[in-house]
């Protein structure tokens, strides 16, 4: 998963980054808080996160941290990885139709249902999580995921704050409500609706 995660962080320009959970720790996700961090506070964080940072050994098959105060949280990558692999599975049994949904990282089997000339997708309405705001119809074997501004936030200060955070800059994401991104493998479909929702 961390060599997928290099792939995606250079794909991606470095918006997709997997070293960014001190920052996501600061602003209350793994430890409660009730307010904003400081601009000061978001600047020393910043200095424990990038990518880039991390040494590999190919040989030793090791990661080094250069920042004894780094981390890594695979949320971005590891639902659609865990999908391609459920699906590999699924589909040396000889299964021709089917889907894999893993918290909405989708992944289809190749053949459509029963009577059908496509996957019928829907995709959750970002300010209605009763409703879907659009239907994705998929054929042969492909995955979708979603990234949304609503399933995973915290509260500071009384306002609505993403846990999708801008390596960047540090800040969670502003001005987005959701991106959806269909693409031949569920981990690639995951690693860039997440970059797409920090670029824009």
């Amino acid at each position: 998963i961390l060599g997928e995660s290099k792939k995606y962080f250079e794909k991606s320009e470095g918006a997709f980054d997997v070293t960014i959970k001190p920052m996501m720790t600061l602003w209350g996700f793994y430890r409660k808080r009730d307010k904003m961090p400081s601009e000061e506070e978001i600047s020393e964080t910043h200095r424990k996160i990038g990518f880039n940072k991390l040494l590999f050994d190919e040989n030793k098959k090791s990661v080094f941290f250069t920042n004894p105060d780094m981390a890594v949280d695979f949320g971005g990558i590891v639902k659609g990885y865990a999908v391609d692999r459920a699906l590999a599975k699924i589909a040396e049994k000889g299964v021709k139709s089917g889907f894999v949904n893993l918290g909405g990282n989708i992944r289809t089997l190749p053949d459509p249902p029963p009577d059908k000339n496509f996957y019928n997708i829907g995709i959750k309405d970002p300010l209605n999580k009763e409703a879907i705001c659009a239907l994705a119809k998929i054929t042969g074997s492909k995955a979708l995921a979603t990234s949304g501004n609503y399933e995973r936030y915290v509260i500071l200060d009384n306002k609505h704050i993403t846990h999708i955070i801008n390596p960047s800059d540090g800040h969670p994401i502003e001005n987005m409500l959701s991106v959806t991104v269909v693409a031949p493998l569920a981990i690639t479909a995951d690693a860039l609706s997440t970059s797409v929702f920090i670029k824009g």
